[in-house]
């Protein structure tokens, strides 16, 4: 009886797997934008457009092949495309690209492998527009090439049914060797611009100093020149008043005198013994 139970639930799960695996293998679920080719030894025998669950028992013979084919939009970076610039310089770009099929029959039949053909095309078109610039211009233009590169490929893909609808470049860089390379070009313009900014403000400073100093010495002899007119204008306005230009004099005399080397006696002039005789009194009472 157990048996028996055992049996029946085995022939049960059989059945329930066979009636699975029969369904799987004569279904075929369309997703939307997709379209199904069924074929029959490399020839299309049937084509499923509208999205949903077809009965299609064909695919029991094994000589069918089902072929799924999606219209929706994709991408794919490409990473890694070398170019050597006008002046020969290595630059790394990273290619960023949509696309969709726009003709799945053209997709399927034009050309075998079309991704591979695509990757190729991709590092073709961005060689030959990219080759006549310098690494600058790539720098500067980045969305204007971008643009070159999605029209250069999609004139090629389209003959496979294939749309771009968007490209980017992501990155653009140099191979380590070259990068070492500019940084040090780049170190050395700088440094060479740092030492013709220091000596040009060496010129101005010494410039401006010479231009100081004439001026100084410009005034400072202007001062000269009119000192001496100064004090003869001053000289003659005192010569108008007779005692006080002697008074002036007399002053003037006593202030130029060197009280180291010089002894002078005043008030003398109407006393009845004259200055000689007093200095002759002083020299007889030092030396004693």
């Amino acid at each position: 009886m157990l048996n028996s139970i055992m049996l029946g639930i085995v022939s049960v799960l059989s059945l329930a797997g066979f009636g699975y695996w029969l369904f799987c293998k004569t279904t075929v679920q369309l997703p939307e934008q997709s379209e199904v080719f069924l074929l029959s030894f490399g020839k299309i025998k049937k084509v499923l457009k509208k999205p949903g669950l077809h009965w299609v028992p064909e695919r029991l013979l094994f000589w069918i092949d089902v072929v799924s084919i999606s219209k929706q939009i994709d991408f794919r970076t490409y990473k890694g495309i070398q170019v050597n610039d006008r002046f020969g310089t290595t630059v790394v770009i990273d290619l960023w690209l949509e696309f969709r099929v726009s003709d799945p029959y053209r997709a399927l039949f034009s050309v075998e492998h079309w991704e591979e053909v695509l990757e190729g095309v991709v590092i073709h078109s961005t060689g030959s527009i990219l080759s006549s610039l310098t690494m600058n211009e790539i720098l500067k233009s980045r969305s204007e090439l971008a643009d070159q590169l999605r029209a250069s490929i999609a004139m090629e893909t389209e003959r496979w049914g294939i749309s771009i609808t968007g490209a980017m470049i992501q990155n653009i860089g140099l191979l380590p060797e070259i990068a070492k390379q500019v940084f040090q070009s780049v170190a050395a313009r700088i440094e060479r611009a740092k030492a013709l900014i220091e000596e040009e403000g060496r010129l101005k400073v010494a410039t401006l100093d010479a231009t100081t100093a004439h001026r100084v010495a410009e005034l400072n002899g202007l001062a000269r020149s009119q000192l001496p007119l100064e004090i003869g204008k001053f000289y003659h306005h005192l010569s108008q008043d007779p005692l006080l230009y002697q008074k002036f004099k007399e002053y003037w005399d006593l202030v130029n005198l060197d009280p180291k080397k010089t002894v002078t006696f005043s008030g003398f002039s109407e006393s009845p013994m004259g200055a000689v005789e007093v200095t002759k009194a002083m020299e007889s009472m030092l030396s004693h």
